[in-house]
């Protein structure tokens, strides 16, 4: 994933990027890596995505960035971790709106990104995207972070999985 040296991809997350809260993902660990990489990985693959598709790739790029964007690094308990699957869309969408304005896609990727999770299915294609992406590179993450094979073959199965579905949205 070569986002570093994608000047038009780092311009439409600039803002993002460089902000005070979103540096405070750097410090959670999340799927084996941090939250920052994470949505940082899951924004790229958005990105690249609509854009191969047609579509609005800025939104894309910006709500897979803000998907998890919300500070909760430990639970309590194994409830409360499943909890929290249910209810952080909502409060990284809360934080997103208070740090950035956001427009409707935004919102609908940021709010929708767990389907099937949450039950709610994206409305737009582009937030549609933005929930594979964040399928794919979750996956491959937990795969990678794995040292033993069968987690490794397990992830590449799904990310062709997920590589298939995507040619459907």
């Amino acid at each position: 994933m070569n986002y570093n040296n994608d000047e038009e991809f780092r311009e439409i997350v600039k803002e993002i990027l460089d902000s005070e809260d979103f540096k405070r993902l750097s410090g959670i660990t999340h799927h084996g890596t941090t939250r920052a990489k994470h949505s940082l990985r899951v924004s790229y693959t958005a990105y690249k995505m609509a854009k191969a598709k047609g579509l609005d790739y800025v939104s894309a790029a910006r709500g897979g960035l803000l998907h998890d964007f919300f500070f909760t690094n430990k639970y309590s308990s194994k409830k409360e971790a499943k909890e929290m699957l249910h209810k952080h869309p909502e409060i990284a969408l809360k934080n997103a709106e208070a740090d950035f304005n956001l427009n409707d896609t935004e919102r609908d990727a940021i709010v929708h990104h767990m389907y099937p999770v949450t039950h709610v299915m994206p409305k737009s294609k582009e937030a549609k995207i933005v929930s594979l992406a964040d399928k794919k590179v979750a996956i491959k993450e937990y795969a990678y972070s794995k040292k033993d094979r069968i987690h490794t073959h397990i992830g590449v199965l799904m990310i062709v999985l997920f590589n298939s579905l995507s040619k459907i949205v």
